[in-house]
């Protein structure tokens, strides 16, 4: 039931977000935005109209069920607004969808193969986040803000996209932690990886016979740097495979990728109006006599904005692989600081050791190690056994602290008396005269 819940609000999330990104669309100008793009910009927005609303309603003392009302009040006001100001170009829109559908070129199997692969990760990821909970103190930290918010009404306001899954939790029914660990990685998940994507599109856009494959590089390189960071734990504030639900991941994979796009959009719009002036400052050279080639100078201003935007590209590339290799790194210092800790603590703790003679199948002594190191024997029986157990006392020292005897008899003191021989130092000897109860 819970995952039919988790169906449904994707399903709700993903219709708002559509028509918001498709108003941000209409306020920015934007043409030839594709559906993810439009997806995970409107889902930013609106995540953003709800954090304006949740910090206004905690100024004013207000409840989260109305922080949640005012939010939607807001989203439809504005979804409704914007649609009516641009209802023209809404079915067009979906006609120039279509069209392109139709229209898009086929891809080489190695890159439908390689697409397939970066999606099957991202599935797996969201999968294991729904499946698995994360045993973390910080997490019950994040966590216990949406509990008390659900659970009183009141607002903090230093956790607004906490706040926003204990309206949902209030909303559906359901307990705030099971929304975090169950829900929200159906409804962020996907947003995150939207925008990744639509910012890897942006950043190879002049590259049309290779942007495909450049892209799902990126995007496999981001997979692997949230799974590198849900191994090494250095980067759990912000890798989605730990900090999905939280407020830092929503500015490093929300916010971020958000005004990187618009940034290299604008960039790249400056960029075409400059060469729009270069080209009507060439067009008025040649009507006054000038020779230079104007198809020349176009491929060299080609050549120049590819370089660029290959530079931009190596430089993100550069930058996720020495992220990689920083978080590899930290993961394998700090399993070798584990390794040499429980080494150490087992090297200083007590240890016993057992010696069965060959051919028997009762211990005849006992050797053990203090947690300083001094050694204490327990039995041996006769001479027979004391050569091989001189050679296991040896091994863990030269010298033995205190040797407890089962009795006096030779039987009792043979292998004691060998070890000795043979040079063992024993600090004192004690003998017990143990002797078998038998019950009658």
């Amino acid at each position: 039931m819970i995952h039919l819940v988790s169906i449904l609000l994707f399903m709700v999330f993903f219709l708002l977000s559509f028509i918001a990104g498709f108003a941000l669309r209409a306020l920015t100008k934007q043409r030839g935005m594709e559906l993810i793009t439009i997806y995970s910009q409107g889902m930013v927005v609106i995540l953003l109209i709800f954090v304006i609303c949740c910090e206004f309603c905690a100024f004013t003392g207000s409840s989260i069920k109305f922080a949640g009302a005012l939010w939607l009040a807001a989203i439809f006001t504005l979804e409704l607004f914007f649609l009516f100001m641009d209802r023209r170009r809404f079915p067009s829109f979906f006609r120039r969808f279509r069209a392109g559908l139709r229209s898009r070129k086929r891809q080489p199997p190695l890159t439908v193969l390689f697409g397939t692969v970066v999606f099957l990760i991202f599935l797996l990821q969201v999968i294991f986040l729904v499946c698995f909970e994360i045993g973390a103190p910080y997490v019950s930290d994040n966590a216990r803000d949406a509990t008390f918010a659900f659970e009183t009404g009141r607002i903090s306001a230093s956790s607004p996209v906490m706040m926003l899954y204990a309206w949902l939790s209030g909303l559906v029914r359901v307990h705030p932690m099971t929304m975090i660990y169950t829900i929200a990685p159906v409804i962020m998940l996907p947003m995150y990886y939207g925008l990744e994507w639509s910012l890897a599109k942006q950043l190879f856009k002049e590259d049309e016979r290779n942007r495909t494959e450049k892209c799902l590089f990126m995007m496999f390189i981001f997979e692997l740097l949230h799974i590198f960071g849900y191994q090494s734990w250095s980067g759990r504030r912000f890798t989605l495979l730990l900090s999905y639900f939280s407020e830092t991941a929503f500015l490093v994979h929300g916010i971020l990728p958000f005004i990187l796009w618009f940034s290299a959009d604008a960039y790249r719009k400056r960029a075409a109006v400059a060469a729009k002036a270069r080209e009507a400052e060439r067009l008025k050279d040649l009507t006054k006599g000038d020779t230079r080639d104007p198809e020349e100078d176009q491929d060299m201003n080609h050549r120049i904005v590819n370089s660029r935007n290959i530079g931009i590209a190596l430089l993100v590339v550069t930058v996720l692989f020495s992220g990689m290799i920083f978080i590899l790194n930290r993961k394998i210092n700090s399993l070798h600081e584990t390794a040499a800790g429980l080494t150490e603590s087992l090297n200083s703790g007590l240890r016993t050791y057992e010696f069965i003679p060959e051919g028997q199948e009762r211990a005849a002594a006992f050797i053990v190690r203090q947690s300083n190191g001094g050694l204490i024997v327990i039995g041996g029986g006769g001479a027979e056994n004391g050569n091989p157990l001189y050679d296991l006392i040896t091994e863990y020292g030269n010298s033995v602290d205190s040797w407890y005897l089962n009795g006096s008899s030779p039987s009792d003191t043979g292998a004691y008396e060998v070890c000795r021989d043979r040079g063992l130092t024993v600090e004192a000897v004690y003998t017990l005269n143990i002797n078998e109860f038998k019950q009658k």
